[in-house]
């Protein structure tokens, strides 16, 4: 049976903090359904540099769907959790670099309804999560290892091809500096296992 969430703990938080007609204007236009969770096989190719190098490598993944129909007043969202690992080789004229990466989108935030009218062909989304990394970097001189965590952030677009498959093509990256920074654009493929509408 499908449960309604009136108003989510953040939405609730921001309403404590506006004055009367307000706040319960903002917690009446909010709500959000939970529904039995979508489970997708995630298949991206992925463009990735990292410091100055740069590789074209497979990246899998998995995706699962949290809340749908996350409403406010004529929009919604659909909210999804994405793990994926990363394992990189890059060898250059002067170093080689080997980077393995576990990664976790806490927040996969996609328009599924803008002004009343549902996106069907076309979505866009955000992202926000973390990335442990373990690097390995060689050159003819030295040899080091760093393995390090950062917040990541992205952006994409989905395009539904069938209820249980989907292309996208992505942008993201971390918050470092140097040999440690990490930006990746990604195109690829989703493909629902469980949950999904036939």
């Amino acid at each position: 049976m499908e449960k309604t969430i009136k108003a989510s703990f953040l939405a609730a938080l921001l309403a404590c903090g506006t004055p009367g007609r307000a706040g319960a204007a903002l917690l009446k236009n909010l709500s959000m359904d939970l529904e039995p969770n979508t489970i997708s096989l995630t298949s991206d190719f992925n463009l990735e540099t990292t410091g100055d190098s740069r590789t074209v490598h497979y990246r899998p993944g998995l995706s699962v769907e949290c809340a749908s129909n996350m409403k406010f007043y004529n929009h919604a969202f659909e909210w999804s959790l994405e793990v994926y690992y990363d394992y990189n080789r890059y060898k250059g004229p002067d170093n080689r670099l080997l980077t393995s990466t576990l990664g976790l989108n806490l927040a996969k935030i996609m328009l599924t309804r803008l002004n009343g009218k549902d996106l069907k062909a076309v979505r866009p989304y955000l992202l926000a999560g973390m990335e442990l990394t373990a690097l390995k970097e060689n050159s003819s001189d030295e040899s080091h290892k760093i393995t390090f965590a950062s917040p990541t952030f992205g952006l994409g677009l989905e395009f539904n091809v069938t209820s249980k498959a989907s292309l996208n093509i992505e942008y993201q990256q971390n918050i470092q500096e140097g040999v440690t920074r990490r930006s990746s654009v990604m195109c690829g493929l989703s493909y629902a296992i469980l949950g999904a509408e036939e």
